[in-house]
């Protein structure tokens, strides 16, 4: 079985060696590495070039194309990629060595279309290893299931720590969509659409934590979040999945409500206006109206989320002020 790994680069020259020789290292022998150099105005490009002129024995394709972030990088990997499956994997990030073996195992003996595996944040510090929960028997057959995984946040929403099935990305037509953050989204629609998920209780995947990474002003693009969300919201009416109606509720008031104010309470204080203006869009949306109605009982919102959803209601200025003084404590 052959697995592609679609690896975006943007300016990693520290960290992309460690990166592909994750995957030139992985016990899984039959693997295509393409890694999608998107206009890196550093070093990134060097490395690469002297990773394959050492190991030429590996099947290591190395794509220069103008800058178009990390869904274009990663849109181009998928039109190249030749793999029976493939699997996506950030330029700073890095792979344990059975990821792609085991993954294929799981994949081959449920003949599933997507595989997911539990994954380590690391920072500087410490390790953080996030699974979201149990899916009972490991294995989920229907979009109801699948959807309440993802909304409930029992199934990561990332493109990585997962192994796809090349025709149903295929057949699906599936790409990134290009000039947005939260690009990632999408992928909650695909997977629903699979007839077999299943989840590996081990940490595969290592997802770096970096302080340069880390959003430090408001833009539009923030904001636009809600584009990919909506498209979640109406993908559930279209196929009129019952029963979500909670769980939803959780996912856009704490996926879009208050992750989006977080932000904007760490990083408008420079920005006073806007930010506001930022807090009056996304609280007057009909979406954001709606799915206030009734929070307070929700089962899947946690008691210190609905206090901060109270207190962003009552006031928006107060909230970013309390958010920032807890985040410096």
């Amino acid at each position: 079985m052959k697995v592609s790994v679609i690896i975006p680069a943007y300016n990693v020259e520290n960290y992309i060696k460690e990166c592909v020789l994750s995957v030139i290292a992985q016990t899984l022998k039959s693997v295509e590495i393409i890694v999608v150099n998107d206009q890196s105005s550093d070093g990134t490009l060097a490395v690469l070039e002297s990773i394959k002129a050492t190991h030429p024995e590996v099947d290591l394709k190395i794509i220069t194309q103008p800058n178009q972030g990390l869904s274009g990088a990663r849109n181009t990997g998928l039109k190249a990629a030749t793999g029976e499956y493939l699997s996506f994997l950030d330029g700073d990030d890095w792979l344990e060595k059975e990821m792609l073996e085991d993954l294929c195992n799981a994949a081959s003996a449920n003949n599933a279309e997507v595989v997911i595996c539990d994954y380590t944040k690391v920072y500087e510090d410490r390790e953080e290893v996030l699974s979201g929960g149990q899916i009972p028997g490991n294995i989920l057959h229907n979009r109801k299931d699948i959807l309440e995984g993802f909304l409930s946040g029992r199934i990561a929403i990332s493109a990585c720590n997962k192994l796809f099935k090349r025709s149903f990305i295929q057949g699906w037509q599936f790409s990134y969509p290009v000039g947005y953050l939260y690009e990632d989204i999408p992928t909650v629609m695909l997977i629903a659409d699979a007839s077999t998920v299943v989840k590996v209780d081990k940490s595969y995947y290592k997802y770096r934590q970096r302080g340069g990474s880390i959003m430090n002003s408001i833009s539009p693009k923030m904001i636009n979040k809600i584009v990919l969300i909506k498209q979640v919201i109406d993908y559930i009416k279209q196929h009129q999945v019952q029963g979500l109606d909670e769980v939803l509720q959780s996912f856009y008031l704490n996926a879009y409500v208050l992750q989006l104010a977080n932000q904007l309470s760490l990083h408008g204080s420079h920005q006073i206006s806007q930010r506001n203006e930022y807090f009056k869009y996304i609280l007057r949306r009909e979406e954001t109206r709606f799915f206030f109605k009734n929070y307070l009982s929700n089962k899947y919102i946690n008691t210190r989320d609905k206090i901060g959803l109270f207190l962003l209601r009552l006031s928006p200025a107060l909230y970013a002020f309390l958010y920032k003084k807890y985040k410096q404590a």
